[in-house]
């Protein structure tokens, strides 16, 4: 599959963007536990 596909209609578009927002806030998440578990 080619990247472009993943932006050819806008309802893939969004539930890519929807990904990217869940993962990146799951990596904050994860990050802020672990600076509070160091300190």
């Amino acid at each position: 599959m080619a990247d472009s596909s993943l932006f050819d209609s806008p309802a893939e578009h969004r539930t890519v963007v929807k990904f990217t927002i869940a993962a990146v806030a799951t990596y904050f998440v994860i990050l802020t536990l672990a600076i509070i578990g160091i300190l």
